[in-house]
């Protein structure tokens, strides 16, 4: 029977008792302790070393001093939860979760609390009120610090609260590091090393009727960061797909007074590969809210935009119209691609986008026919400002899932407020009364909603490879910006970044281009990141014609379509914070293992005690010798490997390496 790890300890502090509650992990590595005097404090350990010092937290409940502050935090007593058992995952990067985990209430006077919870990769804190009728929440003081020594990898929005969530993360030896103010602020997940090796990851989960978590750094503070919300909508203003906030009230929401808020989450792992195998966000969701989840089919998909629609090897100019498609859904017929996302164009007009008004042009029905002959479906892209009223958007669902449709790609949200937080959940809802799958654009981290909905396959909010159409993108490092992804914003969920390029170029040969775009690093490194990079929808982004170019290029494709896009297991196999990065991910009895690097070629080693005792056949993808210079080089290698063999594997500049192993 598991043992639940809890102290509680009296202590006198400035004239007041002072309670202190400990709750640890099953393993005991993990540990969030919650502290009532002066104010109210939570801290984070791992194996007995402080990761997040004592650090406040309030909520601002109106009518009531804040919680948590120093007038309203009178400890009342505590309750223990239990949580054990295996949870069924039937679309994500595991088949089953451990549902292992110790958990506390600790009650406050005045009917709230604050819930402890700690597993065995990670903690998490939440209030939780029992309060009669509807609240307004005016603001939530939570703070983040961290001890000196630390090394922080985070991103910042563009600017503003009205952001995509798609910068590219910079790393901080210290919160002092990080610029100051809330034009652009930090954004979740946020990612810290320590220097004995430990990794933590900063995230949430289970945001319903509230706005995401941010954190800014005042000016006058060096040595933490501060929660930055946004506040509710009152006025908005649709332009084209965009709708603008133009005013917004004076509190972040108005709910039910007895609730629970969001898991405030901290992934913690021996190292920052091993924070991939973490499951926390998902685990602490809402559960599957979807009785039969059968008809939900993950998967990868050919896609028109990222190469503008290019066709050159079939007689005729890629255009947005049915024979184009047609051409399209030929190819991901033909290397067993279960779907075909189809982006802005097949409705009228992309600024004026309205979806019962579709371009003549484009013969949806015939379409959907057409690949329903080649087993290929259609997910089409749309603007969410044409399905945020929900009785369009329920009439709309009915419509196209009647017609064949399986699924929309929704873009442009832009924000992660209260009202978001309830549109994609509603909109998850809605489309799994009608059998379809989402693809969110556009959009703030995952935050467990693929738990509580399956259907939602996959999130952006990622500086992804689309990015490296636009003239700004000469200035960035992809490579390196590939790898942080791994290490930051995969570990809150699903990633839409959009792999496949098959124009590989060295940074000085990078020049961005919209109607033939090229990416940064080599070909092994694009192959990477289907083992990589968790999709449950992955993308093969590039045109078929250039797929189809030459032998090796549709041996990538195939290769690409093959990769599993969800999983029954994860393993960090080896890496440095945001330098380079391997996992091996396991779908029946093959593994898949990926590795990347930024700019700085490398030579790693890589333990392969993740296989199963015996000798396995070894599928090699891997950086060419010359791939330096030459990065559409690669060499395709097979071999036999003894499981727990340590494999040398060289790494190019800006390189990667990809391989599949089966039992012999």
């Amino acid at each position: 029977m598991k043992k639940l790890l809890i102290s509680l300890s009296g202590l006198l502090a400035f004239g007041a008792a002072a309670e202190t509650v400990s709750v640890k992990s099953p393993d005991g590595l993990n540990e969030i302790r919650l502290e009532t005097e002066p104010v109210l404090t939570y801290s984070v350990l791992r194996a007995g070393v402080v990761r997040v010092p004592a650090t406040p937290i309030t909520l601002t409940v109106s009518g009531r001093p804040a919680l948590g502050g120093a007038e309203n935090h009178a400890y009342a007593g505590r309750t223990a939860r239990a949580r054990a058992g295996r949870v069924p995952a039937p679309v994500y990067k595991k088949a089953h979760v451990d549902d292992d985990g110790n958990e506390v209430l600790v009650r406050f006077k005045g009917d709230w609390g604050v819930a402890l919870h700690a597993r065995n990769d990670g903690v998490a804190w939440r209030f939780e009120t029992a309060f009669g009728g509807d609240v307004t929440v005016p603001a939530e003081g939570t703070e983040v610090r961290f001890p000196s020594g630390a090394t922080l990898l985070y991103g910042r929005t563009w600017g503003g609260l009205e952001s995509s969530w798609e910068s590219v993360y910079e790393f901080a030896a210290s919160c002092a590091e990080i610029p100051a103010g809330r034009d652009r602020f930090v954004y979740l997940p946020l990612t810290v090393s320590y220097p004995d090796g430990a990794a933590m990851c900063v995230t949430e989960s289970n945001v319903w009727d509230y706005p995401g978590l941010n954190f800014y750094r005042p000016a006058s503070r060096t040595d933490a960061l501060l929660s930055w919300q946004a506040q509710e909508p009152v006025v908005t203003a649709r332009k084209g797909v965009h709708v603008h906030v133009k005013e917004r009230r004076p509190y972040l929401t108005k709910t039910t007074g007895t609730r629970a808020y969001p898991w405030r989450v901290f992934l913690l792992a021996k190292d920052a590969p091993a924070l991939a195998e973490s499951d926390a966000v998902w685990a602490l969701a809402e559960p599957c809210r979807i009785a039969d989840t059968s008809w939900i089919k993950p998967g990868a998909t050919a896609w028109n935009w990222w190469c503008a629609n290019r066709l050159g090897d079939t007689g005729f100019p890629g255009r947005f119209d049915t024979r184009t498609f047609k051409a399209y859904i030929d190819f991901a017929a033909s290397v067993g691609l279960p779907y075909m996302l189809v982006d802005a164009g097949w409705v009228r007009g992309f600024e004026g986008e309205d979806l019962d008004v579709i371009n003549p042009a484009f013969d949806l029905d015939a379409l959907v026919a057409y690949g329903r002959e080649r087993k290929v479906d259609l997910i089409l892209w749309a603007a969410w400002s044409d399905l945020a009223d929900k009785q369009r958007r329920r009439r709309l669902f009915r419509a196209f899932a009647a017609r064949g449709v399986k699924g929309f790609k929704i873009d442009f949200f832009d924000r992660d407020d209260r009202e978001i937080a309830d549109v994609t959940s509603e909109m998850a809802r809605d489309a799994a009364e009608n059998r379809l799958v989402l693809d969110f654009h556009g959009m703030h981290k995952p935050v467990g909603l693929s738990r509580t909905y399956p259907n939602v396959l996959n999130y952006e909010g990622v500086h992804g490879m689309e990015q490296e159409k636009f003239g700004g993108s000469a200035k960035t490092d992809f490579p390196a910006n590939d790898v942080k992804a791994v290490y930051t914003r995969m570990l809150a969920g699903p990633m839409d970044y959009t792999p496949g390029a098959m124009g590989n170029v060295t940074r000085a040969a990078f020049k961005p281009s919209h109607d033939h775009p090229v990416a940064q690093g080599t070909r092994a490194h694009q192959l990477a990141m289907y083992v990589l990079y968790e999709a449950p929808l992955q993308m093969l982004s590039d045109s078929p014609t250039d797929y189809r170019a030459t032998p090796e290029n549709l041996a990538c494709a195939k290769f690409m379509a093959s990769v599993p896009t969800v999983w029954d297991d994860v393993k960090g196999v080896g890496g440095e914070l945001g330098r380079w990065v391997a996992l091996a991910r396991r779908k029946g009895d093959a593994w898949y293992a990926g590795a990347m690097t930024d700019w700085t070629g490398r030579t790693v080693e890589l333990d392969t005690s993740f296989l199963g005792a015996g000798d396995w056949a070894a599928e090699i993808w891997a950086d060419a010798p010359d791939a330096a210079t030459e990065p559409t080089h690669y060499v395709k290698a097979s071999r036999t490997v003894r499981a727990g063999e340590k494999l040398a594997v060289a790494l190019a500049p800006g390189g990667g390496w990809a391989a599949r192993f089966t039992r012999k």
